[in-house]
């Protein structure tokens, strides 16, 4: 009901000897450079951290319960005030400090030229009742980010032959893809200092003799090395190494099988009948090994010492995550095509049919702590009982995150479709559609399930009239619409829907609402009104059209507050009209013509909209809007020197 995009595959030719083709490229991107936006110099940012310093700006977060970690500057403040260092040896240390800068680093370990290559080979051909097509290509992206790197893999199949003295024509096609990825490069955010605050400028990822260096991480030092002392595992953070450590990959596989039928009634009559069976199937494993700061972080936060040692409530290993989907999809359609010439004044084209789509999908995410990924063993857990922090004793109302859910949605949809035209003596055109969507997501009652849409409109080719003889306007036409298209949000239904959620507390299972009753639940509709004018000067050297449209919108869906007492504070549900209009205006020039061509576009285009809340009443906002699109657009099949565009929005 929003619209068709209709895809036309390559395919043979009949009576056509094998051809075959092969093509390669490579592009190579650099890398994103840190410096290239302005920022204050690492000495500045020192002298800051000074200043408030002196202010008592640090206070709060040198005495919080959670060990908050603070920079390496304001630690070596921390120690000239209390006496741990003298001031000489702390202005020594800061001095040094001013001498790096992060994004060194940053550029240098975290950031590398992107290649990407593509190979693609195709072998076409056929002969008096057959003809096929075959492709393979291979696609490979060593990503910007250091670490990063995904891949595609395709195949294509595609046959079609002609029985009956080539009045039924046979089609199947198949197409598979694989998509492997890996996600192992480290952010900018994972290196921050904490959950608020992003990594101090002057940190080092190497240090003087070239290994690892450890940055000031979630954790202040002295806290760190207390707990290392105690036992716990190495809470020291080292970017470096964690790059190494990060497993992190992704698989998609998907394949489509095609086959359909058209059968030649008369010549400008044919039938046709379609099938389709999609499949598509995801695999994500993110396995973060004991070696990774994360992992030994959470088994800290939960490790209790006791007078008989320490008690790991979180087992020493691996924490694997892993997430699984698959998609199944049915999709059938029956069509009849016309194209007729009654006369030489007489012409009427158009299509009708119907279409079914049935689309299943399923998935499932699951965490395995104590990980052994030689064996494929886990190890079990507490997730009922709440356990003290480590980091901040005084919290306990910690528990062990459990990651086990299912989902699964079905959804159908059921179209009828009609879309005709009548052409008298290649001047008039009167052209008509309707259609009717049906769908298992919406309203309680079969007319809130439906939306009939529909569409007119009127076409007046001027320039063909005896009485046009303009030649300076060899080309104009006026045109008019008039119609409806609609939409609907798959996120609601018009019956409560909930989600059921494992309770750690009580073993037993809750339900939580996601979409309370909505018994007269409706599909969006547009109306829209559109009045147009094509012209085309001599020569074609300047082209273009102007439109005018009038567009409302009914029933839009959208979210509305509602009274806490009522059990749900924001209602999303068909709660808005909006009144629009406004002018398109395209012009296009031919520039310059010869061996190379160059055109130029240029795209105006004005809106009024008004919007109406149904809960708020009356008009809630209101806005204009002007954009223009100038662009050089070289002419398809000449050599191309360049394209340029420019927009402007207000």
């Amino acid at each position: 009901g929003n619209g068709v995009i209709v895809l036309t595959t390559k395919k043979g030719k009949y009576n056509n000897k094998v051809e075959v083709s092969f093509n390669m490229n490579a592009a190579v991107s650099e890398r994103p450079d840190q410096f290239y936006h302005p920022k204050m110099s690492v000495s500045d940012y020192i002298d800051v951290e000074q200043n408030a310093f002196a202010r008592g700006f640090y206070t709060s977060i040198e005495n919080s319960a959670n060990k908050t970690a603070l920079t390496p500057v304001v630690e070596l403040l921390i120690a000239r005030r209390d006496g741990k260092l003298s001031p000489e040896e702390v202005k020594e240390k800061i001095d040094a400090l001013r001498n790096n800068d992060i994004r060194n680093d940053i550029n240098r370990y975290l950031y590398r030229n992107q290649v990407a290559q593509q190979y693609f080979m195709d072998i076409r051909g056929g002969g008096n009742a057959h003809k096929y097509y075959v492709s393979a290509g291979y696609d490979a992206l060593r990503a910007s980010s250091t670490g990063n790197s995904s891949g595609r893999i395709t195949l294509n199949v595609n046959n079609t032959f002609q029985l009956l003295k080539n009045r039924l024509e046979f089609n199947t096609a198949l197409y598979y893809s694989e998509m492997p990825e890996q996600q192992n490069a480290i952010g900018l955010t994972t290196m921050n200092l904490s959950s608020a605050e992003p990594v101090y400028p002057y940190a080092a990822m190497k240090d003087s003799d070239g290994n690892p260096a450890v940055l000031n991480h979630y954790y202040r030092p002295a806290f760190v090395q207390s707990a290392m002392a105690n036992g716990l595992l190495d809470w020291t953070y080292r970017p470096l190494e964690e790059m190494n450590a990060r497993d992190l990959t992704m698989r998609t596989t998907e394949y489509r099988l095609n086959a359909g039928l058209k059968y030649k009634v008369f010549p400008w009559l044919n039938v046709q009948a379609l099938y389709q069976l999609a499949r598509g199937i995801s695999n994500r494993k993110n396995r973060q090994p004991l070696e990774s700061w994360t992992v030994r972080d959470m088994i800290n936060r939960f490790t209790v010492v006791t007078p008989t040692g320490l008690v790991r409530n979180i087992p020493l290993g691996d924490i694997l995550d892993e997430t699984n989907g698959q998609s199944t999809t049915h999709f059938a359609r029956a069509q009849i095509n016309i194209d007729k010439q009654f006369s030489a004044d007489h012409r009427i084209t158009g299509v009708a049919g119907a279409e079914v789509r049935d689309a299943n999908s399923e998935g499932a995410s699951t965490r395995t702590y104590g990980y052994d990924d030689e064996l494929g063993l886990g190890q079990v857990v507490d997730y009922v009982s709440f356990f003290t922090s480590y980091v901040n004793p005084a919290s306990r109302n910690n528990k062990i995150q459990a990651i086990n859910s299912f989902t699964g949605t079905t959804d159908r949809f059921i179209s009828y479709y009609v879309n005709t035209a009548y052409t008298y003596k290649d001047k008039y055109v009167f052209s008509a559609s309707a259609r009717s969507d049906k769908s298992n997501l919406f309203g309680v009652r079969t007319n809130q399930k439906t939306v009939p849409l529909y569409s007119l409109g009127l076409g007046w080719d001027i320039h063909r009239e005896d009485f046009y003889n303009l030649s300076a306007l060899p080309y104009l036409k006026l045109r008019a619409t008039y119609g409806y298209n609609g939409n609907i949000d798959r996120t609601l239904s018009a019956y409560t829907t909930a989600r059921y959620i494992n309770s750690t507390g009580v073993l037993i299972p809750y339900a939580m609402i996601t979409n309370p009753p909505q018994p007269s639940l409706r599909w969006e509709k547009n109306r829209v009104i559109n009045f147009g004018v094509d012209f085309r000067l001599k020569n074609d050297r300047i082209s273009g059209s102007i439109e005018y449209y009038l567009k409302k919108g009914i029933d839009l869906i959208g979210n509305s507050p509602l009274a806490p007492q009522t059990g749900i504070s924001l209602y999303k549900g068909n709660s808005a009209n909006i009144k629009g209009k406004g002018w398109d205006i395209v012009i296009n020039t031919k520039n310059i013509e010869g061996d190379f061509s160059w055109q130029t576009q240029f795209m105006f285009s004005y809106s009024s909209d008004k919007v109406a809340k149904y809960l708020a009443g009356g008009t809630v906002n209101a806005s204009s809007y002007l954009t223009a699109d100038i662009s050089l657009i070289p002419v398809e099949g000449k050599p191309i020197y360049g394209v340029y565009s420019y927009r402007w929005a207000g």
